[in-house]
């Protein structure tokens, strides 16, 4: 209870924002990747602000800090199996129109893994501060 009032109270102050997606990448990379996304090298304040909110809380309950560089992504794509570099390198290569995407809530779900494949629930949903985010 405690944790999640902290969270409303501060990521709550930080202001909405928008997110452009305008680049593409792999999950690792390299000749075997998982997972294929689109998002943006350059992090927003606000979401910068987010991550360093996430970063306390978890530092506070012992867990260790991420080693890899946080890139706001979305997931367009996971991959089984082999792929060609061919077809790694086209979608990596393609243009793509670039796609805005507004951050009004921050939701923390749980995953749950099935054989049917991943569910997402929804544990806690944090408005933004959308006065500030004009």
């Amino acid at each position: 209870e405690k944790t999640a009032e902290n969270l409303h109270q501060n990521i709550g102050q930080i202001p909405s924002f928008s997110l452009k997606l305008n680049t593409t990448g792999t999950f690792p990379r390299g000749s075997h990747p998982k997972i294929l996304w689109i998002g943006n090298r350059h992090i927003p304040l606000p979401l910068q602000q987010i991550v360093l909110q996430l970063n306390l809380l978890f530092k506070a309950y012992g867990y260790p800090r991420e080693e890899s560089r946080f890139k706001p992504h979305v997931t367009l794509a996971r991959v089984k199996g082999e792929v060609t570099k061919t077809c790694i390198e086209r979608f990596i290569h393609t243009e793509y129109q670039p796609t805005v995407l507004r951050a009004k809530d921050i939701i923390w779900y749980e995953s749950q893994l099935s054989s049917a494949g991943p569910e997402y629930i929804e544990r806690m949903r944090i408005p933004l501060n959308m006065e500030k985010g004009k």
